[in-house]
């Protein structure tokens, strides 16, 4: 093969490599945004608690629903997908412990209330498949809050009796406690903010 038809044969050879890895590059992913930390002052207090790495003392819809989204893992319901005061997400394989989550939210999109609804057994608890129990749960919570305010021994419709904790802050009450107040009922934990839920507030 003559000298001068080397040369062109050869940079034709690279061209295909170079176009390829080009065509292959990846959009690079906005970078990840944490949440803003609690108000100051209130780490382990129930004016702290955080779900899911939000600080919920203030929170707002589009900063909940942004977080679900980045850290994935959950689904949202799609009889909440339209709705602007209430939002609904199941886990996929987050939290597998739950059943669900909801949020309720003031019209102007404020956080008023959030609640875990667990399933009846989960192995994340003494790594063991029988019922979870509200202390479990408590124990739990107790850890990143310190001790509840008060114990409240409830029953219904004389089933054997149960106890619910209530965590109560200057601005979010926190509670363990179950499904219909009975002991048969699935375990809830309820984050609610200190606020009125109907109230818009003027910008």
């Amino acid at each position: 093969m003559k000298k001068w038809l080397a040369i062109p044969l050869l940079v034709l050879c690279a061209l295909p490599q170079t176009v390829n890895a080009a065509d292959n590059q990846k959009p690079t992913k906005p970078k990840f945004k944490a949440p803003p930390p609690p108000p100051k002052g209130t780490q382990g207090t129930p004016d702290g608690i955080t779900l899911f790495g939000v600080a919920l003392n203030g929170a707002e819809r589009d900063l909940i629903n942004t977080q679900l989204k980045d850290i994935e893992g959950f689904s949202e319901a799609r009889s909440t997908q339209k709705e602007h005061t209430f939002d609904k997400y199941f886990p996929t394989f987050r939290k597998r412990e739950l059943y669900y989550v909801e949020f309720h939210y003031t019209p102007d999109g404020q956080l008023y209330s959030a609640k875990e609804v667990y399933r009846p057994v989960s192995t994340r608890f003494e790594n063991k498949l029988s019922p979870i129990q509200t202390h479990e749960v408590a124990l739990k919570l107790s850890e990143k809050i310190g001790q509840p305010s008060r114990i409240e021994r409830k029953s219904a419709d004389g089933t054997p009796s149960y106890r619910a904790y209530v965590w109560d802050g200057k601005n979010v009450t926190v509670t363990v406690d179950r499904v219909g107040s009975e002991i048969y009922g699935d375990v809830f934990v309820l984050y609610q903010m200190k606020i009125n839920p109907y109230l818009v507030a003027s910008r």
